[in-house]
């Protein structure tokens, strides 16, 4: 009889520790996917990051802005507090080089205010000028390199913290 109860405790605790490990194995798998996940999207996100450093007038292209915001939602669900929130400071600044260009834009557009039957009494000179005006506004304004690296250094230290490359500690130091 005693053999037939170790036998019965034996069996239990072995489905028993077999469930546990199942669900440290899934919880593990589950770590693991989040983490590959987030390091595509942190790479993603470096290069376009990187890129408006070496072309700091890109800040001002709604598509480059557009790709950002693309992210938006993945950065909200996989990444860390810390990571997210930097990401949105990094997003604001893009979003306001580009609406002073859009403010710019418009203040200087000779077309403002008028409906199309008065477009006719435009000189085409002015439009001209507002034209050039209009592209040579991201090679005169484009931000320094310098100020996208500084507001980008915070981001790039989060996502490295999120991607376990380094720890906050050692960029404190």
């Amino acid at each position: 009889m005693p053999e037939i109860i170790i036998a019965i405790v034996t069996a239990v605790l072995s489905f028993l520790f077999g469930i546990v490990t199942n669900e440290f194995k899934h919880k593990k798998n589950l770590s693991l996917e989040i983490s590959r996940k987030r390091y595509e999207l942190y790479m993603e996100i470096y290069r376009l990051i990187d890129y408006s450093i070496k072309e700091p007038k890109l800040v001002f292209e709604d598509s480059y802005l557009k790709k950002f915001e693309d992210y938006n939602p993945r950065m909200k669900l996989i990444a860390s507090k810390n990571a997210n929130l930097e990401y949105i400071i990094f997003l604001d600044y893009l979003s306001y080089k580009i609406q002073e260009f859009k403010n710019f834009s418009y203040d200087n557009n000779p077309l403002k205010g008028k409906i199309e039957e008065e477009f006719t009494g435009i000189d085409p000179q002015e439009l001209e000028d507002y034209e050039n005006m209009k592209f040579n506004f991201p090679l005169n304004n484009a931000p320094e390199s310098d100020k996208i690296q500084d507001l980008a250094n915070s981001l790039l230290v989060e996502m490295q913290v999120d991607i376990g490359a380094t720890s906050r500690l050692k960029k404190i130091m």
